[in-house]
């Protein structure tokens, strides 16, 4: 995502820069949140509870970012991410954006420029995956059999 920063010094220094350690939180599902991160040094695992069930919904490294709905939806985070490893992250806030709305436009619009493209390219993925679940999803319901190994398999797990 940084790609698209030309001047990625002077970008950090705009920023502030946190560490994090192995194991910890970064954000909870459901917290509120005014600030995303970018990932400086280290990996993360973006996941959901349910019950006693943890998803990994994907893993993060250096050059990712995570946080971007509430940042700028405002919305509640709709995941966790804890660390994989030790981590260096920068945080971008609501006040960092406004600030370098007035006094950097064109750090801002670089950086606004590298999130929608990355957006865009998840919103990609996802859209490859869900076909691939139809698909999945249509087989089963298509087929008894395969159903029934489902349905077995699933029953073994929540025993």
């Amino acid at each position: 995502m940084l790609d698209y920063v030309h001047d990625k010094e002077d970008f950090k220094k705009e920023l502030s820069l946190i560490g994090k350690n192995k194991g910890d939180f970064i954000v909870k599902e459901g917290d509120p949140g005014d600030y995303m991160f970018i990932i400086v040094e280290g990996k993360v695992k973006v996941l959901l509870r349910r019950g006693k069930k943890e998803i990994i919904l994907a893993t993060l490294e250096k050059g990712n970012f995570f946080g971007e709905m509430s940042l700028f939806g405002g919305n509640p985070r709709s995941a966790s991410v804890q660390a994989l490893t030790d981590l260096k992250l920068l945080k971008i806030t609501r006040k960092d954006i406004k600030r370098l709305s007035k006094t950097n436009p064109k750090l801002l619009s670089e950086f606004t420029m590298g999130l929608c493209t990355e957006l865009c390219q998840r919103v990609s993925n996802t859209s490859t995956s869900l076909e691939s679940y139809f698909h999945i999803n249509r087989a089963i319901l298509k087929n008894p059999k395969f159903r029934n190994f489902l349905q077995k398999i699933w029953n073994e797990k929540e025993e």
